[in-house]
């Protein structure tokens, strides 16, 4: 169209363009390769096709770093679940757990969420008996930083081989 609003003999059709939306997940990586992380990141707001497109080519974009404090929990939890929700498969958490104290949250944390855990970083207290639980495996765990919160030298260890097998 030209300034007035009217079409113009030349215009382009929809036939011209390029059907972007048919290529293939393997011809968008190699395409990505020449686009900046930045400019990546600005293509997911154009619209809610690209912004599902790029979460599923680009590994980046399903990862999240994720603080948790006695102060923040409550508030995270609607987060995860948001999350979760917007991305149901390949979802990869990387996990620092601050707390003074042993909460009853840090359990359902991770129980919860061991599936999509792949990296955890916690204080360990002589209160965290439960995460020797065999059945609280996490699976995809790749980075564990375990510090000791007490006098106990003989948690961690213990800690380290029950997540790990």
């Amino acid at each position: 169209r030209d300034i007035y609003g009217k079409m113009e003999q030349n215009s382009v059709t929809e036939e011209d363009v390029f059907p972007i939306k048919e290529l293939p997940n393997d011809l968008w990586k190699v395409l990505l390769e020449y686009i900046g992380f930045q400019s990546q990141m600005e293509l997911r707001v154009v619209s809610q096709w690209f912004d599902d497109k790029l979460t599923a080519v680009v590994p980046q974009f399903r990862t999240w770093n994720i603080t948790i404090t006695d102060k923040t929990f409550p508030t995270l939890q609607p987060f995860l679940l948001a999350a979760k929700e917007r991305q149901p498969t390949n979802l990869k958490l990387h996990i620092d757990i601050v707390s003074t104290r042993i909460s009853k949250w840090c359990n359902q944390v991770l129980t919860e969420w061991k599936d999509s855990i792949c990296s955890l970083k916690m204080i360990v207290h002589k209160e965290n008996q439960f995460l020797l639980d065999p059945s609280l495996c996490i699976p995809n765990l790749e980075k564990l930083d375990l510090k000791n919160g007490s006098n106990e030298d003989v948690i961690v260890p213990k800690l380290m081989e029950a997540l790990i097998n």
